[in-house]
């Protein structure tokens, strides 16, 4: 199964589904669909429509023209539940040879409102899926240690556990804190306001057309900016704005500002597999067909032609989740215009790596102090039996005396934690 690491939970779907209904607090609610096509052979065998609350969110869906077969596409889309059902209606378009299919539906909150139901929280873990927004990832700025790691450099009580939530893709943290048991740990401090250039870990959140913007949920989103080797940006188009108010979501100031004929994003990335989530809202046209767009991310066409007017109208919000594997060290996001009156646009872009190719920051990589060899006590924890020199004070740069060096009764590996979560997708 391509485009996935979980290949198992696209071998199975639900064909001829027709409905689902959720019990849920009302609220507002992140609905991913997840999708392989293990049938069909040709485009329009399959051909679906998706209602989601009684609004069209797939006028007619076919995975086969979008990814081909055996591949795994993820949809995502943002709705306001009022009445405690969610509803999910699947409809066989005519012409079609199969039934509608879906392999996983995942549903998340994306504000505070709803409570947390014992099937969207498996576990009180860091990895829990039902953070305030689908966002709510491990951004860059995770703290590292930054003094020379000896045993000195941690005391005794700091065994730091994770701080943040990963509720959407695995999210590798790239962070390790020596505790006195020599055991590295993943620690991941909460967002701060500077994630504006693309680190190791490749989470990245940009403000399509805007500037540096944090979130209700305390993500901040960088400014948009002009592409440079090396960095990441745009190549062209020009900002717009609007003061209406925006439906689908509690976050409108990130969706008011957009980037229209943006042409091409490049973001210079380690190579690794990644969520994108590209963020709309239609702001200017007034009917379907005004603005209809392609767009392809590393070549691959993930939208054959996406009209946001057409799936939820007017000043509303929409997402598309898609999982992508960059080789060359540069995801290409590319948004053509097919017809319509206007230009593309987009209003936010979101990056987050999906597993753990990423390497982490320079800072993050253990020295060789960090190896099997490391002077430790017999038990591996730090105790009064780590002689040092009479005259030296332990800092993080003393070193033990040479006759202070009992050898670990074990060979810790220090590698960094990941912290696992699923994909986004829309798309």
């Amino acid at each position: 199964m391509a485009n996935t690491e979980d290949d198992a939970l696209f071998q199975w779907w639900r064909e001829g589904a027709g409905d689902y209904f959720f019990t849920v607090p009302n609220g507002t609610y992140q609905v991913r669909l997840r999708f392989a096509e293990m049938e069909a052979t040709a485009a329009g065998q399959r051909v679906m429509k998706i209602n989601i609350e009684g609004k069209t969110v797939e006028p007619g869906l076919d995975v086969y023209a979008l990814v081909r077969r055996d591949v795994a596409l993820d949809k995502s889309y943002r709705v306001m539940v009022s009445d405690g059902v969610l509803h999910v209606d699947l409809v066989k378009l005519s012409g079609s040879t199969y039934k509608t299919m879906v392999a996983a539906i995942e549903v998340l909150p994306v504000d505070s409102t709803p409570t947390p139901t014992p099937i969207a929280t498996p576990s009180p873990t860091p990895t829990q899926e039902v953070a305030l927004t689908p966002t709510a990832t491990v951004t860059p700025e995770t703290t590292l240690p930054t003094a020379t790691p000896t045993v000195e450099s941690a005391a005794p009580t700091a065994t730091p556990t994770p701080t943040d939530s990963s509720p959407i893709t695995p999210t590798p943290t790239g962070t390790e804190t020596l505790s006195p048991t020599a055991t590295p740990t993943a620690e991941a401090s909460t967002p701060t306001s500077t994630p504006f250039v693309v680190a190791s870990s490749g989470v990245l959140r940009v403000n399509g057309g805007g500037a540096n913007l944090t979130d209700t949920g305390g993500r901040v989103w960088a400014a948009d900016q002009l592409y440079v080797t090396g960095g990441w940006g745009y190549t062209a188009g020009t900002a717009k704005s609007s003061t209406a108010a925006v439906a689908n979501t509690v976050d409108d100031a990130l969706f008011q500002g957009w980037r229209e004929g943006a042409g091409d994003y490049f973001f210079t990335v380690p190579n690794g597999t990644y969520q994108v989530r590209l963020r709309f809202a239609e702001m200017q046209a007034t009917a379907a067909g005004q603005r209809v767009m392609k767009i392809n991310i590393e070549g691959k066409t993930v939208e054959p032609g996406l009209d946001v007017y057409a799936l939820v109208g007017r000043s509303a919000a929409v997402d598309r989740n898609y999982r992508v594997t960059v080789s060359d060290g540069i995801l290409h996001v590319d948004l053509v215009k097919l017809s319509g009156t206007f230009k593309t646009m987009v209003a936010a872009i979101e990056l987050l790596p999906v597993d753990s190719t990423p390497t982490p920051t320079p800072i993050a990589t253990p020295t060789p102090a960090l190896t099997p060899t490391s002077t430790l006590t017999p038990t591996a924890t730090a105790t009064p039996a780590l002689t040092e020199t009479p005259t030296s004070t332990p800092t993080p740069t003393t070193t033990p005396s040479p006759s202070a060096s009992p050898t670990p009764t074990d060979n810790p590996t220090f590698e960094p934690t990941s912290t696992d979560t699923p994909t986004p997708q829309s798309s």
